[in-house]
């Protein structure tokens, strides 16, 4: 009974903020964002809801949380998947700075050559 209590409370404490961001990036405010986080606190909340539910041997709760683990985990992975943008962009800033420090040194004055004092 202990691990399905602690397992329960886990899927309650990511459920409350899941939904939360959930309602807040899909229903009200439209941001992508916020709606992904949402996402990934449903899943893990899902995740540990179904854990505890498979402790105490709560088959029709196993089937639902099951379920839903699947659909808020397909969600998430299908939102969070790297589509090449992460790289287009660490590739365009590395581009940037590279271009700034060429602009840094064409725009140096040259230094005087050193000359021995004697």
């Amino acid at each position: 009974m202990t691990a399905y209590v602690i397992l329960a409370g886990l899927g309650i404490m990511f459920l409350v903020p899941g939904a939360y961001c959930v309602l807040r990036g899909m229903v009200f405010e439209k941001d992508p964002v916020l709606a992904q986080a949402g996402r990934g606190f449903m899943f893990f909340s899902e995740l540990f809801l179904f854990l505890g539910d498979v402790t105490v041997n709560n088959f029709p709760w196993v089937i639902i949380s099951g379920l839903l683990t699947v659909y808020w985990g397909w969600q998430w992975w299908k939102n969070n998947r790297k589509k090449g943008k992460w790289l287009n962009a660490a590739k365009y800033y590395g581009d940037k700075s590279k271009a700034k420090i060429k602009e840094m040194v064409d725009n140096m004055s040259p230094s005087p050559i050193p000359t021995p004092i004697g």
